[in-house]
């Protein structure tokens, strides 16, 4: 009761009310424009922080970050370009959707999985903190390995073009993440003598070739230059569609916690892992690929499922989960807090004030 009348007492700040929405509506733009990532956002404003009341300026990058994930989505949906790396999941169906005149019905339907995979993910911060971070902290060389060859196979499930082709498709995304500096012993490969390419190909950018220079070609390539917007309809996001895509959001939520509470996982790969998993046992996966809500609801839940869940070994052990939560470590020291399990067992301890607060502002999205 104690720490509900503190997160209580916090909410009611009015600074607090107006700068954390404005935060949030900021982190969904950025997110929405291709280029811009929600960690150029928080570490640019982390500066700007340092003047505000500790509680107030960690929301607020946290309150960035979570927006720039549902703001993603939108580019994807609308534009077949996404605006961050753990979107590039939600193009696979989002952008048919909007080809068939149901962009609206796409974009309510992420909106819903993201306001559920987070509110999973907040309750799982909460009471489940202490545990998960602990199964996270097991994670060794092994199980690592064992991930990352679970994530290779995963393109067998995604592949729409054969077997075959999905495996060239890896085979050469593994060539091309061998650019740059050798982890070990430092020396250049395959840089061809370009400082530029000497921390490897940003992955962002090429997300963006990969999708968004396609349909440019295409379109400057066709004869017919007349060609035409699709037509979007009145078609909503209706409750026959939230029973039919509930299974998937809570099984794509969970598939976040879990890989969220794993430092350096992140949400990308738990979006591929997800949808791989909803394609193989949704009751519409033979639409998936071709504009299944199915799909957009499995990749969306779980990035955002996944992004409270970095919190979790953060706040639980010190230990950052992605890149985001490494530059909140960051703010954390700068605002004289020590995240880690000092902090969990403490009276003021933050975890339960960030998390109920993580639900006010992700109402105010909805």
């Amino acid at each position: 009761m104690d720490h509900i009348a503190l997160v209580l007492e916090h909410l009611s700040k009015i600074e607090l009310l107006i700068l954390l929405p404005l935060a949030v509506l900021g982190g969904m733009v950025i997110g929405a424009i291709p280029g811009l990532t929600s960690t150029m956002a928080v570490g640019v404003l982390l500066p700007f922080t340092l003047f505000l009341d500790p509680l107030t300026g960690v929301l607020i990058l946290v309150g960035i970050g979570k927006g720039s994930l549902f703001g993603g989505s939108i580019s994807v949906i609308l534009m077949n370009v996404p605006g961050t790396p753990a979107a590039a999941c939600t193009v696979i169906d989002g952008y048919p959707l909007a080809q068939k005149g149901q962009a609206g019905r796409a974009i309510e339907t992420a909106l819903w999985a993201s306001f559920i995979g987070d509110l999973m993910s907040v309750v799982a911060l909460v009471l489940l903190a202490g545990w998960l971070a602990s199964f996270g902290q097991k994670f060794g060389p092994k199980e690592f390995f064992a991930l990352i060859l679970l994530s290779l196979t995963v393109i067998t499930a995604l592949s729409q073009s054969g077997l075959l082709r999905g495996i060239c498709g890896g085979m050469l995304g593994l060539l091309l993440g061998t650019v740059g500096l050798d982890l070990v012993n430092a020396t250049p490969r395959f840089v061809f003598g370009s400082d530029n390419l000497a921390e490897g190909i940003p992955f962002l950018p090429l997300l963006i070739g990969l999708f968004a220079l396609p349909d440019i070609i295409e379109h400057y390539m066709s004869k017919a230059r007349d060609l035409k917007p699709h037509v979007i309809d009145k078609t909503r996001y209706t409750r026959a569609d939230f029973r039919k895509t509930l299974p998937t959001i809570l099984k794509g939520s969970a598939i976040g916690i879990t890989m969220g509470a794993i430092p350096g996982i992140g949400a990308t790969a738990s979006t591929f892992i997800s949808y791989a998993e909803a394609k193989r046992s949704s009751p519409d996966r033979a639409e998936f690929g071709k504009g299944a809500l199915s799909g957009v609801a499995a990749a969306e839940s779980a990035n955002s499922g996944t992004k409270a869940a970095t919190l979790i070994p953060l706040l639980a052990l010190g230990v950052p989960g992605d890149v985001i939560t490494a530059i909140l470590l960051g703010a954390f020291y700068f605002h004289g807090l020590t995240p880690g399990a000092a902090a969990v067992s403490a009276k003021t301890c933050p975890l339960s004030m960030l998390s109920i607060s993580r639900c006010s502002y992700r109402v105010f999205a909805f």
